[in-house]
Formats: C-alpha cells, sequence, structure tokens
C-alpha cells in the first residue's frame, strides 16, 4: 500500500440506526492489509440468563431406590421381539 494508491474500501453493516457507533481502521506498518472495526458506544448488551440444572443427589438410598424400581419392572416381554427396532 502506498500514499498514491487506493486500496477497496470496507463497510461495516449494522441493523439499528439508533446506536452511535465509529468506524475506525487500524493502520500498521506490519501488513498492507488494514483491520477495519467498529465501536459501539450506547449499545445495550442484555444478561445472559441464568441456567439452573436439575440434579438428584446419589446417595445409598436412591441407588437402592432406582434397582428397586428397575426389579420391578416386566423385563419378559422384551424377549419375543427379534428386532430391535420392533421392542422400541
Amino acid at each position: 500500500m502506498t500514499g498514491s494508491c487506493k486500496g477497496p474500501i470496507d463497510n461495516i453493516f449494522i441493523n439499528n440506526i439508533f446506536v452511535d457507533c465509529s468506524s475506525v481502521i487500524l493502520i500498521s506498518d506490519l501488513s498492507d492489509q488494514l483491520p477495519v472495526f467498529q465501536i459501539l458506544s450506547n449499545l445495550k448488551i442484555p444478561k445472559p440468563k441464568m441456567i439452573s440444572y436439575k440434579k438428584r443427589e446419589v446417595t445409598k438410598e436412591n441407588i437402592d431406590n432406582l434397582h428397586n424400581a428397575f426389579q420391578n419392572i416386566n423385563w419378559e416381554y422384551l424377549g419375543n421381539f427379534r428386532d430391535v427396532d420392533d421392542a422400541y
């Protein structure tokens, strides 16, 4: 890039006309590629929603309850199917 040569014009498009913004070209001698960026001064970024996770406590009692629940299910009918898709 030289003082007499003009490079292509970079554009920054936004879809909010009410945002106060400034476009900046960062000039550096390291490269002929000029980074273009934008500063948005009054843009309100929403706070991320808190994500809550439900979990079960792994206790001896809960493990025993799960084991008992599986033992009380009649699994014999599954042996009648040859195709897993039919059993599903």
